[in-house]
């Protein structure tokens, strides 16, 4: 989901820039965003531990399809010295197909978290909607809020998913200090075999 081709300052500055416009339109839109914040940030945090959790899983479990991949090109003389191309395919399949589930279920919590935050936005165009209605604020600051507040659905699922891209691509930084400091030492490598005395 991440790559969308801007900064998260850049979307940051987008959504601030909506959120003001809209509230300087239509100062009623206040107490809708006081409102909406407290759902948009409970259900950010409950993505944002499962979204981090999806990816350490696809992480790891892209490890070995990788590893197991490179093996095999560098050893495929002896894999067909042996004829055993079609355990190593059966294998490489196997670990694809788990590399590929994780990964299906990464995704699919992102476009979950994509849909409420859609939801969510919703309201907002729906107030917009009702104080033209009712009349409450002339028709180019409905114009201009309806613009902004259909731009502020899209700029903040820009910079909720952002945060937590930048947050899930740490990641590797945790999967690099593991494997520096909590996998077991290899032993020393010696001049020559170890022999017995008595040989």
């Amino acid at each position: 989901m991440g790559g969308m081709g801007f900064g998260l300052h850049e979307v940051t500055r987008g959504f601030g820039t909506s959120l003001v416009v809209l509230c300087y339109a239509t100062p009623y839109m206040l107490p809708v965003f006081a409102v909406l914040v407290v759902p948009a940030v409970a259900m950010y945090l409950y993505f944002q531990r499962s979204y981090r959790e999806m990816n350490r899983l696809a992480s790891i479990l892209r490890s070995p399809a990788t590893s197991h991949m490179n093996e095999s090109l560098n050893g495929v003389s002896s894999i067909r010295a042996f004829r055993s191309a079609n355990r190593f395919i059966a294998r490489q399949h196997l670990l694809t197909d788990r590399s590929g589930k994780s990964s299906l279920i990464q995704q699919n919590t992102a476009y979950w978290f994509i849909l409420r935050v859609e939801f969510l936005a919703s309201p907002v165009i729906l107030s917009v909607l009702l104080l033209a209605g009712a009349g409450v604020v002339s028709s180019a600051a409905v114009g201009l809020a309806l613009v902004s507040s259909i731009n502020l659905g899209d700029a903040f699922k820009r910079v909720l998913m952002g945060l937590s891209d930048a947050e899930v691509a740490l990641n590797s930084v945790e999967r690099l200090g593991h494997y520096v400091y909590d996998l077991p030492a290899e032993a020393d490598q010696k001049d020559g075999p170890d022999t017995p005395p008595d040989w």
